[in-house]
């Protein structure tokens, strides 16, 4: 049996542990709950950070696992740290 393993990574003095926050981006809505409160579309979205309009669907539908990297460029996209974007600690209001 595979044991899942957790990649912790750094970015701009920030850790990620990426196992946590792809669940976190897709089970939490967070990502497509930030991206609506901006009244922004995926392909708006996909502009400001750069990442493919279809890479943001299938995070947002849980089809897909971002990286750190994508975590990081939709933070800043979203204009919230990479802690509010993988929060679970309550659903953003």
């Amino acid at each position: 049996m595979p044991i899942a393993m957790t990649m912790i990574c750094l970015y701009n003095d920030h850790r990620i542990d990426t196992t946590r926050a792809w669940w976190v981006v897709v089970a939490n809505g967070n990502l497509k709950m930030l991206r609506e409160r901006r009244a922004l579309s995926l392909s708006e979205l996909a502009l400001m950070s750069n990442v493919s309009r279809g890479t943001i669907n299938r995070i947002e539908n849980g089809k897909q696992k971002p990286s750190p990297s994508t975590i990081r460029k939709l933070a800043q996209a979203l204009n919230v740290n990479v802690e509010e974007l993988t929060s679970d600690q309550g659903r953003l209001i």
